[in-house]
């Protein structure tokens, strides 16, 4: 499906949130649709998208790919929030309790005061790479209130083991397994260049799959980078809310 040239386009503005909880400050993008000023789009989805700064680059960028995915209809119009971790604080996307609470109540509340999102989790929604993916699927054990949806691209799920299926390895894998949740819509991707990543990913899929979860699975060609993944987003997110198009939650 392919959008005119012509096609109404939406609108990026950067901010900069401050967090209390984590005691720092970072950038956020906020890419909202044409349609958001109108009555009819009070409770739109929102995606909460995690190294933000990459999402804007030419060849990856999310407002580009998100003009012509709503306006071809392949999306539902969608508040899009590209945040991105400060320098030397990337390490807060593992697994850190503190970070998805900064996702949950601060970071999402900024954004609901200021545009009109969902507060359903059922179109609330995270996605990420590398440890944004393994934070996207943490967040949702976590937070499954929140988040009933969630997008990883090559998700860090060894984390923390320093072997493939070392001790303490795939900690998020058996959050999964021992502690059960409310059904979750997952998207997933890996390359089938990435090594070990893929047997993670499997593994991810299969106690996903078992524990009751809606999962899309894909192992593309290509390895882990920005290169594979960027090509690879509309993919998972025309996937991840089909059936997101009825009325508003």
């Amino acid at each position: 499906r392919k959008a005119g040239p012509d096609a109404p386009r939406g609108e990026t503005t950067l901010h900069r949130v401050h967090s209390r909880l984590l005691a720092n400050t970072r950038r956020v993008w906020v890419w909202t649709p044409p349609t958001v000023a109108t009555v009819e789009t009070a409770g739109l989805p929102v995606l909460l998208l995690h190294d933000g700064w990459h999402w804007t680059v030419p060849g990856c960028s999310i407002a580009t790919m998100m003009d012509r995915l709503v306006a071809s209809g392949a999306v539902p119009p969608m508040v899009v929030v590209a945040q991105e971790s400060p320098s030397g604080a990337r390490e807060e996307l593992a697994c850190d309790p503190r970070f998805v609470d900064f996702l949950t109540e601060e970071l999402l509340p900024w954004v609901r005061a200021r545009w009109p999102v969902t507060q359903r989790p059922e179109r609330t929604a995270v996605a990420g790479q590398s440890y944004g993916g393994l934070n996207a699927v943490y967040s949702a054990h976590r937070r499954p209130d929140v988040f009933g949806a969630a997008i990883s691209q090559s998700g860090s799920f060894w984390w923390p083991g320093d072997t493939l299926f070392g001790r303490d390895a795939g900690r998020t894998m058996r959050l999964y397994a021992e502690e059960p949740r409310p059904s979750v819509r997952f998207s997933l991707d890996v390359g089938l260049l990435e090594g070990r990543m893929v047997a993670v990913n499997r593994h991810l899929r299969d106690v996903l799959v078992a524990g009751g979860h809606d999962v899309r699975y894909d192992e593309l060609v290509g390895g882990h980078d920005w290169l594979s993944w960027g090509p690879a987003m509309p993919a998972a997110l025309e996937s991840l809310t089909a059936g997101w198009g009825g009325p508003p939650l």
